[in-house]
């Protein structure tokens, strides 16, 4: 590598042990030489741009596509109008209250100054009301947050194809309050970049477990943790 960067086997010493950083120019060169982009080679991963949200929060566009596919198997459900009307109606209705709901849930907003929450309630015609007259955010700034810590919780498999039991959380603990955020294993890519944006605003970041290391070098949780 010294070579074709044109630099001393010193200088490549002191980059892996953390004591100096590549000049520009030497990110440039590795750049070219990895065939890696620069918030890969910086980051360890693809840039994540801010405010990023974690979870599946409310969208129009998604509701339309939960009632369009509800409504759909309604009308197959009736006959195409061969059952009553008011049958239909009846469970077009029940839909709309209890399986449009499934497509939005919990999620948490990665902003410039801090992390916004918004938590929903379990019951589906409270969670309607809630994103009718205003989604419950809970705010609070990276100044307050004193503890990030990454945890991955496995489970034992039920059955062969039972790959969807593991959780991942960030446990976050502040001034006056601790909070545990849920993070969707199948896009957790951008956790390494999290972790050092938290540890450049002065928090404390853990990982005892060792997950970004086991995400960056395997890429695959589910196969590090069974």
């Amino acid at each position: 590598m010294a070579e074709k960067l044109h630099v001393t086997p010193q200088a490549i010493s002191k980059w892996e042990s953390g004591t100096s950083v590549p000049s520009l120019d030497n990110l440039l060169a590795l750049y070219d030489l990895y065939n890696l982009s620069l918030d890969e080679l910086v980051q360890a991963g693809p840039y994540f741009k801010k405010p990023f949200v974690v979870g599946r929060c409310f969208s129009w566009p998604k509701a339309l596509i939960a009632l369009s596919v509800w409504t759909l198997f309604n009308l197959i459900f009736t006959g195409f109008g061969y059952q009553p009307w008011w049958l239909f109606a009846i469970i077009l209705v029940w839909g709309i209250l209890m399986v449009v709901p499934l497509a939005f849930k919990d999620y948490w907003v990665i902003e410039r100054d801090g992390i916004c929450v918004t938590r929903f309630s379990p019951n589906p015609v409270k969670k309607w009301q809630q994103l009718v007259f205003g989604q419950p955010h809970e705010q609070m700034t990276y100044a307050e947050i004193h503890i990030a810590t990454l945890y991955y919780h496995a489970k034992e498999p039920t059955s062969p194809f039972d790959f969807w039991r593991d959780t991942l959380t960030l446990q976050i603990e502040a001034d006056t309050r601790q909070l545990e955020l849920p993070i969707e294993i199948s896009s957790g890519r951008f956790l390494p970049q999290l972790m050092s944006f938290l540890s450049r605003q002065h928090v404390q970041v853990n990982d005892p477990q060792h997950v970004i290391e086991a995400l960056l070098l395997k890429g695959n949780l589910y196969e590090t943790f069974h």
